[in-house]
């Protein structure tokens, strides 16, 4: 039986992550490192490297939101931002940001802010709204972030490099492509001792 222990031993050989058990580092080597993507959506061409993700993609699609607001009726499909969005009703802004004094209903909403406001480093014009330094070479268009300028080829202009790397990524890998993943993972493994 193996006790717990702060130490994590089992240490992804990818990137410095650890963790205490090795089923949370067979997830994260899906996630974060692996190029199959054995889930596929049933609605577009995008596709997971695990279950989860599809789950919560899935109902872009199908319009199903299984958690409503009896307040507003809102609806949500991740249950996180069910809890956040039901705070809004209520007056209470226990959660103060240190840097502006602004209040926030929601300790995740207070996170957002000072991660957009405070740590923010994207160039802001006088009006504090952020610059659009990201232009498209293909067209006229600029955004604010690298994020949303690939976004916008591979919608606008599925040619470019950008894009075709994008949807070769989200395509399917053989079997054999898992079972490499999985062996590297198994031997991995081999030599670890548990404590009892």
């Amino acid at each position: 039986m193996e006790l717990h222990s702060a130490v994590k031993k089992y240490k992804c050989n990818s990137c410095d992550q650890a963790f205490h058990q090795a089923k949370q580092l067979f997830n994260h080597k899906n996630r974060h490192h692996s190029n199959s993507r054995p889930y596929a959506c049933l609605y577009c061409p995008k596709a997971f490297t695990c279950k989860d993700d599809l789950k919560k993609h899935e109902p872009l699609h199908t319009g199903d939101r299984p958690r409503i607001c009896d307040i507003c009726g809102k609806g949500f499909i991740q249950a996180h931002a069910f809890k956040s969005h039901r705070t809004t009703h209520f007056p209470e802004r226990p959660f103060l940001c240190q840097v502006c004094g602004k209040a926030f209903s929601a300790k995740q909403f207070l996170k957002n802010h000072i991660k957009k406001v405070h740590e923010d480093k994207t160039p802001r014009g006088p009006d504090g709204k952020r610059l659009k330094t990201h232009a498209c070479d293909v067209c006229d268009s600029a955004f604010t972030s690298g994020r949303n300028l690939k976004k916008h080829k591979i919608k606008y202009h599925p040619e470019c490099a950008e894009a075709i790397e994008h949807n070769q990524k989200t395509k399917l890998e053989p079997p054999e492509i898992v079972m490499e993943i999985l062996g590297s993972f198994d031997e991995q493994l081999v030599g670890e001792t548990t404590v009892a």
